[in-house]
């Protein structure tokens, strides 16, 4: 079986190899349409690693993990760093760029969607299909390059799946190419269409010897299928398995013309791959392109121009949104444990509106009105139509459609009280107090917090009576020695929640008695007591702390790593342009691209 992880060390600059003898047989089951003989994993592998010709496989030059930590924080914050540890990223006035020695990333499941839908007009999410993909979690401490066979077969099939779907007819053909072969003839409608897609789908300027191995794929692909057709079909399945479609490649080249320098500037068109990215999770638009060919990437001004263009298109709502499943673990498979093992209160129907829910809310609080986190916090509306209103309580809505409908006052505010954060951090059967306040403390306060020693012999908890609160049942956690150590810090954070049960309904009393919902906050600058939801959320909205772990969270998601000491000076930067945008999550985006850590990778 061909090697299925593209780790092979690369001793220059030279491009990966495109596609070996798998390549060669996706060529010919895209030239014909068939389905091939052999086996789909070793297609998918030789193709996507190159390991039987070119320069074999994927260059790991600038590789190696990135330095594991956590996040900078304010004030009182003890040791952060949310899931990855306790590093706290430094800045030394005077030094000039620092950034840590990352990886090269590949698309994720998420990406690879919106690519091929801006690419093809795919709108289908074929990469759903896939394996689930560990990139799509922000605080992943490395970005995986290997491939496993699964992974790998699935690429084989979506890019030949997407190679037939192109070339489907004529007019797709005559689509998808940019001419007509009957009409401009064969010979230079090929060119035109080697043109105008490889730069497409390699988010750059082919090179020569990305011409010559297209150009022989393509004239593979005529001869097998007898037609021009054919050729299409070959170079979209070939291309669609290739390092530098499936992989953001980054060499960079020298910030320092006359002297080693520990960092490189990214090209031009490697900048605008990370602010498509980053912006729309796809891959640029022509325009962005075309700038990039310009040398109009070059200044801080510049990029912040092409970065508000980007925010005004749609995609960026997506990529938005997206930012919020990952940090927050939201979307209909967090879920899905409660549909399926609860007792039918909570349906299928009620999942999927607390989803739609949730996004709509962000839509209208990131780029309506002020547009800040204060906003997203403490928000006194929600969206939701007739059954989710009734599910929550609240009267007087009517209709299939969601809409903007304010909240109980003295119940909800903000994203912290929607459906989808509250019941996918529930038991089938109960609240959790645990995993409520572990999201606060680690997603929202970025706190950090240590795994149990392994072997430990944790004591049986005492059985509590029937009549017990699901709040006396967790306290147990705070007077038992072995556990309080940890569970201090999230769950009297989490009690501030007892007033939603496992569905996000509101309710007054647990189990016979009234719900107890006071909590306290023991580290940060939000730290003190609370009594109920909204006074924790008005603590967090006035919390610098908060502020910063936003920001943090922000740079992990759009570098998918954990951040490092070298990553010290672009927090800074950030955080205050930050403070100063008074909050404003769009501005926040745009003085994401003009930092460091945005702008160069470290020189291998």
């Amino acid at each position: 079986m061909a090697l299925l992880a593209p780790t092979v060390a690369c001793q220059d600059n030279s491009r990966p190899g495109l596609a070996g003898s798998g390549g060669a047989r996706a060529t010919a089951d895209a030239a014909t349409g068939g389905t091939g003989g052999q086996s789909t994993a070793d297609a998918g592998a030789d193709a996507v690693t190159g390991s039987t010709g070119g320069a074999g496989g994927l260059p790991s030059g600038s590789g190696g993990a990135s330095a594991s930590g956590g996040v900078a924080g304010g004030a009182g914050t003890p040791g952060t760093g949310g899931a990855g540890g306790s590093v706290t990223p430094t800045c030394v006035s005077g030094s000039g760029p620092r950034v840590p020695v990352t990886p090269f990333r590949r698309l994720s499941n998420f990406e690879y969607n919106n690519t091929v839908r801006d690419l093809f007009g795919d709108i289908s999410r074929p990469a759903d299909t896939l394996p689930y993909d560990v990139q799509d979690a922000y605080w992943a401490p490395t970005v995986p390059a290997s491939i496993s066979a699964p992974l790998a077969e699935g690429y084989w099939r979506l890019a030949r799946e997407q190679a037939v779907r192109a070339t489907k007819d004529a007019a797709a053909v005559r689509a998808v190419a940019g001419c007509d072969p009957a009409t401009a003839g064969e010979a230079a409608c090929q060119q035109t269409f080697l043109s105008t897609f490889l730069p497409l789908v390699f988010r750059r300027p082919p090179t020569t010897d990305d011409r010559a191995d297209f150009a022989a794929v393509f004239t593979q692909g005529r001869e097998l299928a007898g037609e021009f057709a054919g050729g299409v079909r070959a170079v979209i399945e070939v291309a669609l398995q290739s390092p530098e479609f499936l992989y953001r490649l980054e060499f960079a080249e020298p910030a320092a013309k006359t002297a080693p320098s520990p960092v490189s500037r990214l090209t031009p068109f490697e900048t605008a791959t990370r602010l498509s990215y980053l912006l729309w999770a796809s891959t640029p638009d022509p325009l962005l392109l075309d700038a990039a060919a310009r040398g109009e990437l070059q200044t801080k001004e510049q990029l912040a121009a092409q970065a508000r263009r980007l925010l005004t298109d749609m995609r960026a709502r997506e990529a938005v949104r997206n930012f919020y499943r990952q940090v927050f673990n939201l979307g209909r498979d967090a879920l899905a444990s409660q549909v399926a093992g609860g007792t039918g209160a909570f349906t299928a129907e009620l999942a999927d509106l607390m989803v739609k829910e949730t996004d709509a809310f962000i839509d209208e609080a990131t780029w309506k009105g002020p547009g800040d986190l204060r906003t997203l916090l403490t928000a006194p509306y929600t969206f939701a139509n007739a059954r989710l209103a009734q599910h929550y309580g609240i009267t007087g809505v009517t209709g299939d459609a969601l809409q903007k409908v304010s909240v109980p006052a003295s119940q909800r505010a903000g994203l912290l009280t929607q459906g989808s954060v509250l019941v996918s951090r529930s038991h089938t059967t109960n609240s959790n107090p645990v995993m409520r306040g572990k999201l606060i403390f680690e997603r929202v306060l970025c706190g950090a917090l240590m795994p149990p020693p392994p072997f430990v012999n944790i004591p049986p908890v005492d059985i509590p009576p029937v009549t017990a609160t699901t709040r006396e049942r967790f306290e147990q956690h705070l007077t038992d020695a072995a556990c309080k150590a940890c569970h201090r810090d999230m769950d009297p954070i989490g009690f501030a929640f007892e007033h939603f049960d496992q569905f996000g309904v509101w309710r007054d009393t647990d189990n016979g008695k009234p719900v107890d919902a006071s909590g306290e906050i023991f580290t940060t600058d939000a730290k003190g007591t609370f009594n109920g939801a909204l006074e924790l959320i008005a603590r967090l909205a006035a919390s610098q702390d908060v502020q910063n772990c936003y920001v943090n969270n922000w740079m992990m998601f759009a570098l998918a790593r954990q951040l490092a000491v070298e990553d010290g000076c672009s927090v800074q930067s950030l955080q205050s342009a930050f403070a100063a945008a008074k909050g404003s999550v769009p501005e926040l985006l745009v003085a994401l691209t003009q930092t460091d850590a945005f702008l160069y990778k470290a020189t291998p």
